[in-house]
């Protein structure tokens, strides 16, 4: 099953230029952001906040039983909330060394669970991905568009859901950023 939504944000970079970013092997450091945001902004309202949504969403009341990938994992946060809802294997990865030390730190609060794991790679190295196994709940939250190659990220991604699993999934598009703005998202990722 897929559950997706289109959510009204907007990219920070055009298509285009993330595909340049990509490509150079250049990329916007979101993991530098993450990070400022679990030193000054992370709190357990937060935290409670997140896994609240993220289990109405999947109508769920906690993940017991359940295996969770966090693709594009930046803050931990919702690999985070899935371990505190009783996934029973959660499987973190980032590309960006910095979203992966965040997430990192994360765990290391949560006690430093044997249950999950964190690695950094990309999405779009096809070997990498198959390293991961199969999934009941693959995550992406906004991450995927970012890649500069959506379609193989997707075509990549697909492979980790096991029969009957969920392919938690949002990507941003240009027809959702009217508002609020693209700056005004800017200004929140700085």
């Amino acid at each position: 099953m897929v559950k997706s939504t289109a959510a009204g944000f907007g990219l920070c970079r055009g298509i285009e230029e993330t595909a340049l970013l990509m490509a150079t092997d250049a990329h916007y450091e979101f993991g530098r952001n993450w990070q400022r945001f679990l030193a000054h902004k992370f709190n357990e309202d937060r935290l409670r906040a997140a896994r609240r949504a993220m289990l109405d969403f999947l109508g769920r009341e906690d993940l017991r039983g359940a295996t969770f990938l966090d693709i594009g994992c930046g803050s931990g946060l919702h690999s985070y909330a899935a371990f505190l809802s009783g996934a029973e294997r959660i499987v973190s990865f980032d590309y960006d060394a910095d979203s992966v030390a965040a997430t990192r730190s994360l765990w290391q609060r949560a006690g430093e669970p044997s249950s999950w794991q964190i690695t950094q790679g990309s999405v779009l190295d096809e070997a990498f991905v198959k390293t991961l196994g199969t999934f009941d709940l693959v995550y992406s939250w906004g991450v995927l568009h970012h890649t500069g190659d959506q379609w193989t990220a997707l075509a990549n991604a697909t492979p980790c859901l096991k029969p009957g699993g969920i392919f938690f999934l949002a990507l941003y598009d240009r027809d959702a950023y009217a508002k609020p703005s693209p700056e005004f998202w800017l200004d929140v990722k700085r």
